[in-house]
């Protein structure tokens, strides 16, 4: 090395520091001054505002994630977020980054207006900045880390950049230009394969379920969603519009106004009214737990409880004790992480806004669905952040899953369940069953998924279930009534269900109507010729409006929680076929050639099939033979009224 190479080798050393590396909230809390700008709450950033930002920027901050999704709704704070990491970057591990927004308008604003005034109001990044004059609004110069911009309609300034850092905004908005040559997504990410230790985030507002990026993005994630405690049991739970609840009219009738001024937040478990007071706390006790875990306050010491970044990593069979992203208060985790790698995901709605009361939410949700299908989905997708589903209503079979898995074994009968029915549906190669068990509640009734399966013979049933006995917290208990599907082969099936009469089994033959008279109406098949009276001992058929119990059934794996009367609850291990087909079918309005409505149930995941979903239509109607319920349910009539109502202001 010659004297000359040795001295700009000592220059270039004693004119760069390392910095100082710290996690991403930390630097955010001591150095970080927002803009009024970009925030409303101009000033020092600070956890107390919004307290689900923590555990985002501790994720960013973390060696082993990679990418980061956010699917979260509008005004959270994203904004701020994203703006931050800029000089966050710039100041603790510089790279060049590149920030792609939906179009060039948005990517100069972005510039000009978020990511300059940052950097500039920051102590530690103003300095680096070079002068106005010299500014370009698709590059920033930093010193040591270039920002370029980009658009999602540019081949140009997404594909010629090799950077380190990729911060994508509102990529639902992102379209498509038939001249470029790949996915704008797809152009942006080929860029950080020069650097193994990239970072790539994220973000948007979803639009529709099918074709949304940000919805496909946090599927591929460890799928988090922020749990908070309730005040008066301290059970954590994901907030969720179905739970939040206000006074109605003299008529009976939900008005936004008396809404926006009566409304509160059910607990999922106590049912306890939580109020707009009580959100500053449970936010700031809140913790973002991965699909598959389930979150409970510990009493071991906060100092000794792992940082958040550790839940990153896999949760141990007996359960790993966090703390809490701000106060002091102890979290564990238990449960397995339905996907563990390095992509961290996460869903927030705007029921978590500081900002916003219960009533504000309620009130945009009553004004939202007078409005019809398009302020509806604005709803959906802005305030819920959630996927606008293109069938009305369509159930996620994955989201059914997470929200009603309990905790009792497959196989077994769960505490508190009083008997057993069973539904079977008949094919003409295969016979497929599952067997519900039922609790008696003072105001209503649950059901537990006890087992399911598939048979090649009718026979097969006798040793299946009908002869079985199911062991139980109590005591073990056999199926007491099934009731079993005869259209596809009406004679095997009646001579069948005679057989197991001799035997003690109560199996009823049943023919399913989309509308009937009633829910359930009895038939005689064997009749007198001559006297026109049915034999008392002849066999029997029951008519069963199966759409009325479709109506019922699919209310409940969709609004109602597991620990509410009428809900229906799965065991802790359900398989996906069987969740796929429960959730198979939706309604839809039709009119026929007369001009008549009628709700007409359609298989929407075709490859799944819908056998699961018939036989749990029949143990119910078999459970109501038993005297389930004694209160009158929603009629279908009112249910298809309402669906008009609904579609006329669509």
């Amino acid at each position: 090395m010659t004297a000359a190479t040795a001295l700009l080798e000592r220059a270039r050393r004693k004119s760069y520091t390392p910095p100082v590396r710290m996690p991403a909230s930390k630097w955010f809390a001591e150095h970080l001054r927002l803009p009024p700008e970009i925030s409303a709450l101009g000033g020092v950033w600070s956890p107390e505002a919004f307290p689900f930002q923590v555990g985002i920027l501790d994720a960013w901050s973390e060696p082993t994630i990679r990418r980061i999704t956010l699917q979260i709704g509008t005004q959270l704070g994203k904004t701020t977020l994203l703006a931050g990491l800029i000089p966050y970057q710039a100041d603790v591990d510089p790279g060049p980054a590149l920030w792609v927004a939906p179009n060039e308008t948005s990517a100069r604003e972005a510039s000009r207006t978020r990511i300059v005034p940052s950097l500039e109001r920051c102590e530690r990044t103003q300095t680096m900045l070079e002068p106005e004059h010299k500014r370009h609004d698709f590059l920033i110069d930093l010193e040591r880390m270039l920002v370029f911009f980009g658009w999602a309609g540019s081949t140009t300034r997404l594909g010629e950049k090799s950077i380190r850092y990729l911060l994508c905004t509102e990529v639902d908005k992102w379209t498509d230009d038939a001249g470029m040559e790949a996915d704008p997504f797809a152009l942006a990410q080929n860029r950080v394969k020069g650097f193994p230790n990239h970072k790539i985030l994220m973000e948007g507002t979803p639009d529709v379920q099918d074709t949304s990026r940000i919805c496909r993005a946090y599927a591929q994630s460890d799928r988090r969603r922020y749990h908070v405690p309730c005040p008066h049991c301290e059970h954590y739970q994901a907030l969720e519009m179905s739970r939040i609840k206000w006074e109605k009219d003299a008529a009976g009738l939900s008005d936004p106004e008396i809404a926006y001024k009566t409304a509160w937040y059910e607990c999922a478990k106590c049912g306890e009214p939580i109020r707009d007071e009580h959100k500053p706390t449970m936010l700031r006790h809140g913790f973002w737990v991965p699909e598959g875990c389930r979150a409970e306050r510990s009493d071991e010491p906060f100092d000794d409880a792992a940082p958040y970044a550790e839940s990153l990593r896999p949760i141990p069979p007996e359960g790993r004790a966090f703390r809490a992203l701000d106060g002091e208060w102890t979290v564990r985790l238990f449960g397995e992480q339905a996907r563990v790698g390095r992509r961290a995901g996460y869903q927030l709605s705007s029921l978590y806004s500081p900002l916003l009361t219960f009533g504000d939410c309620a009130e945009a949700f009553l004004y939202a669905e007078r409005g019809g299908r398009r302020t509806l989905k604005d709803f959906v997708n802005g305030w819920l952040a959630e996927g606008w589903e293109r069938v009305e209503g369509h159930l996620r079979w994955q989201r059914v899953r997470a929200r009603l898995a309990g905790d009792h074994q497959p196989e077994t009968v769960p505490a508190g369940a009083t008997f057993l029915t069973a539904g079977v549906d008949v094919q003409e190669w295969r016979v497929y069953y599952a067997v519900w068990a039922w609790e008696r509640m003072e105001d209503g009734w649950r059901a537990f998924h006890v087992d399911n399966g598939e048979l090649p013979q009718l026979p097969d049933l006798q040793d299946a279930i009908l002869d079985r006995e199911y062991p139980g917290a109590e005591r073990p208990m056999s199926v007491a009534v099934a009731a079993i599907d005869s259209q596809y082969r009406p004679r095997d099936v009646h001579r069948f269900a005679g057989k197991m009469a001799a035997l003690g089994h109560k199996l009823l033959p049943l023919q399913g109507h989309d509308t009937w008279r009633a829910r359930y109406t009895i038939s005689h098949i064997e009749v007198n010729r001559r006297t026109g009276k049915p034999y008392k001992t002849g066999a029997r058929l029951w008519h069963v409006c199966v759409s009325e119990y479709k109506a019922e059934i699919y209310a409940a794996l969709k609004h109602v929680d597991r620990y509410a009367p009428g809900s229906f609850n799965l065991h802790n291990v359900p398989s996906e076929d069987f969740i796929r087909q429960l959730c198979a079918e939706a309604p839809e309005l039709v009119t026929d050639d007369k001009g008549y409505t009628k709700e007409v149930w359609n298989v929407i995941d075709q490859q799944a099939g819908n056998h699961y979903l018939d036989d749990t239509v029949y143990a119910f109607f078999a459970a109501d033979t038993l005297g389930l319920s004694k209160k009158r349910r929603r009629s279908g009539s009112k249910r298809l009224s309402e669906l008009q109502a609904r579609k006329r202001g669509g």
